[in-house]
């Protein structure tokens, strides 16, 4: 329990401020052990890592309640950015501290 409610502070303190797609939104999360998929090392996995994704989409997850407005302001903001400067937005706070995005992600 004290695992989630970590997590959960740390959705709310720093993912919360991320604006979702303009399709999709972080709706739960759920804590696990990857060490819990045997010798399968997903990390140099040269082809897919569906064996992940099949056992993350299992597990029980806790709900992130996120409020509709809130998710349509940061979508209008989100789109307005793309229209003016053709690109991902990069407005985050705290970016100073982050490490270099690789140049195909941008």
């Amino acid at each position: 329990m004290l695992i989630e409610r970590r997590i959960r502070m740390a959705y709310w303190h720093h993912l919360s401020r991320r604006p979702p797609t303009l399709t999709g939104r972080l709706t739960g999360f759920a804590v696990v052990d990857l060490r819990r998929m045997g010798g399968y090392d997903w990390r140099f996995a040269s082809r897919n890592v569906w064996a992940v994704e099949r056992m993350l989409l299992r597990l029980r997850h806790h709900r992130i309640e996120r409020s509709g407005e809130r998710v349509r302001r940061l979508r209008r903001r989100y789109r307005a950015y793309l229209a003016s400067h053709g690109t991902k937005p990069l407005y985050y706070r705290g970016r100073d501290k982050w490490t270099e995005i690789p140049k195909h992600f941008l």
